[in-house]
């Protein structure tokens, strides 16, 4: 689990060559900060070591829309931001585990990156 305080951008859904793009931008910015970067169930989390979260960083970097919206609302009732990226989620439902998943630690430049483009021109 990270520290709340600290950046963490939740990709879902997107293809390999954003994942890619948000990481080298975030080194870009960030470059003598590490980035761990974990696969989930639908995309992947990104997390800045040492740098503050903010809501408009998280916007710039592509975070989840509902994410932001809820942090968003959070911050409106409570005066202030927290960075929730679960390492962990478990779905119960009639007091049976119907989903357990946790995310693991990737190294994004030794990931196998698809190419659609590629490939049908190959082939």
């Amino acid at each position: 689990m990270h520290n709340y305080n600290e950046l963490g951008i939740d990709l879902d859904y997107v293809p390999d060559y954003k994942l890619l793009m948000y990481y080298f931008n975030l080194k870009n910015v960030f470059p003598d900060k590490q980035i761990d970067v974990y696969r989930t169930k639908n995309g992947y989390h990104l997390i800045v070591t040492g740098v503050p979260t903010s809501l408009e960083l998280r916007r710039i970097f592509g975070d989840d829309m509902w994410r932001i919206e809820f942090e968003e609302e959070r911050s409106r009732v409570f005066g202030r931001t927290k960075d929730v990226l679960y390492h962990r989620k478990v779905v119960i439902n009639d007091g049976k585990v119907v989903r357990d998943t946790t995310r693991e630690k990737v190294d994004i430049l030794s990931l196998r990156f698809k190419n659609s483009r590629v490939r049908n021109k190959i082939t």
